[in-house]
């Protein structure tokens, strides 16, 4: 196994569970805005908000679209369907579910125990898309900011994965060889395909079987309890 010092992670879905933290915090919207009113249901409504997010997300850090017009745009999208054109209404949905959504502490399986034995052996680093304000809360509430030697977010960088430059930085930032570094990610798009084209090992956390990739990564596993196994 090559010898590795420096582990770089993806924080949103790879570290910290986004699906459920999301999930949890847009309920918390729907019950406080009393959104029943206007859905048949949280379903309805949650549908509605994930599939245009995860459109959006497409979008913005390609720089098509401004951070106020995702952030009005997630919202606006559900409220019109039920009749609502109301975009500082949305803004306002936005604004609280950020924060909610920041403070929850659910992490991916078998992290903690993890980063527990990786940090004993290995200099650990996040490198992140979104909002640096709010990852930094994520962060402060997940309990793994001890763990971590230092936190790179793309809108205080300047560039966003698969951006090859938001790795040099990082690299370059903490004195870390190429030969020595591997990104951990489970986004392939971003996380992958970014550290490959850096040229850094990549380890691709993967739920999908035989999902049909344009190339093989470094290394693949199905939860991040496996680098215990592996590093």
């Amino acid at each position: 196994m090559k010898k590795y010092k420096h582990l770089f992670f993806d924080w949103d879905n790879t570290l910290w569970d986004l699906s459920t933290n999301m999930r949890i915090a847009l309920a918390e919207i729907y019950r406080l805005y009393s959104l029943d009113k206007y859905f048949t249901d949280f379903e309805q409504f949650f549908g509605l908000y994930y599939s245009r997010n995860t459109e959006l997300w497409e979008l913005y850090p390609k720089g098509l679209i401004t951070r106020t017009e995702m952030n009005r745009e997630r919202f606006l999208f559900p409220l019109r369907q039920v009749g609502i054109d109301d975009g500082e209404f949305a803004l306002k949905l936005n604004d609280d579910f950020l924060q909610i959504c920041a403070s929850q502490t659910n992490l991916c399986a078998g992290v903690k125990e993890t980063f527990d034995y990786l940090c004993k052996k290995y200099n650990l680093y996040v490198i992140s898309n979104g909002y640096s304000k709010i990852q930094q809360i994520k962060i402060e509430c997940s309990g793994l900011k001890p763990y971590l030697k230092q936190v790179f977010v793309s809108d205080i960088v300047g560039y966003y994965k698969p951006d090859r430059r938001i790795f040099e930085h990082s690299l370059k930032y903490v004195n870390a060889r190429k030969t020595e570094s591997v990104m951990i990610g489970d986004n392939f798009d971003s996380d992958i395909v970014g550290a490959k084209a850096f040229g850094i090992d990549q380890i691709y956390v993967s739920l999908e079987q035989n999902a049909d990739l344009p190339f093989e990564p470094t290394m693949t596993i199905k939860s991040i309890n496996e680098l215990t196994n592996i590093l």
